[in-house]
């Protein structure tokens, strides 16, 4: 069974936006950014997992945050922009990606119901040349009784 950051994280690397990145050298991580000047982590946020209970299964939620580390200069308005625009691409992207219903592969039975954008992209903290942004997404899937997250 795949573990549902790792299915999200392989779904997230088919967005254009993400897979031209990666195709100029920059890692996409698990649970962290390193501080290389490039990169993007997917983690896991603490949230209550369970929506609702069926007699066959539950509903589930899982919060995630897709953080990334870029050069940035806060002189730099065509860079802001850039910035800002790849966060309302990703959050275009995705929003397509649920309406077609091309969502994550979780295996074991479970369905995966939906994946949305809970919060706009903003940068976290920028310093020294560089800044770290992120935006949060929200999957949510039924699992069958007996079916292990």
């Amino acid at each position: 069974m795949t573990p549902a950051i790792q299915a999200m994280r392989d779904w997230l690397r088919t967005c254009p936006l993400v897979a031209s990145a990666q195709e100029d050298g920059v890692a996409f991580r698990t649970n962290g950014l390193t501080g290389d000047t490039e990169e993007y982590s997917i983690s896991d946020l603490p949230s209550d997992p369970i929506l609702k209970r069926y007699f066959s299964g539950t509903s589930r939620l899982k919060n995630y945050v897709l953080a990334s580390h870029t050069v940035y200069s806060p002189d730099s308005t065509s860079q802001q922009a850039a910035a800002s625009g790849f966060w309302d691409d990703l959050t275009d992207w995705v929003e397509r990606q649920n309406d077609a219903k091309n969502f994550p592969v979780l295996g074991s039975g479970r369905t995966v119901q939906g994946v949305r954008v809970s919060s706009s992209g903003y940068i976290l903290e920028a310093e020294s040349g560089t800044c770290r942004a992120q935006i949060q997404l929200q999957l949510v899937y039924y699992q069958p009784k007996g079916a292990r997250t």
